[in-house]
């Protein structure tokens, strides 16, 4: 069940007073919910991620756990990062104020239209990894990649979201997580499901060399066709 946000939000935004209406649910998870906002006076809208006061109060990590998602996310200013643009309270939540996407993410396009293909997905591809280099020089790794982070603007472009997991990279400056996390969300898009599934008869094996040192191997199956370098490109970022 969403997060209940109010009709009418009245907010404190730069000693200003701004009233915003509720529009709709763009999404919700286990302890919040995202909502449209549009300001009464502009009418532009905006994303709110709601948080009922009373789930942090309860679990004295969630505040530090939201301070630092705030922290990180106001930090990151890059063209594929969607961006913060403040958050407040009332008596009853906290609001996390973003730009506004589509409401639509790369995960609900792949429901929508099936496997995508290599070209579509190296333009996905193209504008995630240089906000992922971004935050990676920051010293962040996101640490929690999927497709449903992956977010269509209005503009037409895609913005990384989802920061909530984001972490300081190991000492030796490896993001590994982020990386394999990248092969699982390029082989979803190519194949329209996770690496892992069932093999069936007839499917084609690739070597990736795993974390041991061991060789996995990688399955794909005849249809769609891969091309060999998307399979390699696949190997290498599974390992």
């Amino acid at each position: 069940m969403p997060v209940a946000c109010p009709d009418t939000v009245i907010a404190t935004v730069d000693s200003r007073t701004v009233e915003y209406h509720t529009l709709r649910v763009l999404g919700h998870g286990v302890c919040s919910s995202v909502y449209e906002l549009q300001e009464a006076q502009t009418e532009n809208t905006v994303a709110a991620k709601v948080i009922p006061k009373a789930h942090l109060q309860q679990i004295k990590e969630n505040q530090q756990r939201l301070q630092q998602q705030l922290s990180v996310q106001q930090a990151l200013q890059h063209d594929h990062v969607v961006r913060l643009l403040g958050s407040f309270e009332d008596g009853n939540n906290i609001y996390v104020l973003m730009e506004q996407c589509s409401g639509m993410s790369i995960s609900d396009l792949l429901q929508q239209q099936g496997p995508f293909s290599e070209q579509q997905a190296a333009t996905v591809l193209s504008q995630v990894l240089p906000a992922l280099a971004y935050a990676h020089q920051q010293g962040l790794a996101h640490g929690d990649l999927q497709l449903s982070r992956l977010l269509l603007h209005s503009s037409g472009s895609i913005k990384l979201g989802g920061f909530g997991s984001a972490a300081r990279l190991a000492d030796d400056g490896q993001p590994c997580t982020d990386i394999r996390d990248i092969g699982v969300m390029l082989y979803t898009m190519l194949l329209g499901e996770p690496p892992g599934g069932h093999v069936a008869a007839g499917d084609t094996q690739l070597a990736a060399s795993g974390s041991s040192g061991a060789a996995e191997q990688l399955c794909f199956p005849q249809q769609p066709v891969l091309g060999r370098e998307a399979k390699e490109l696949l190997a290498a970022l599974l390992r």
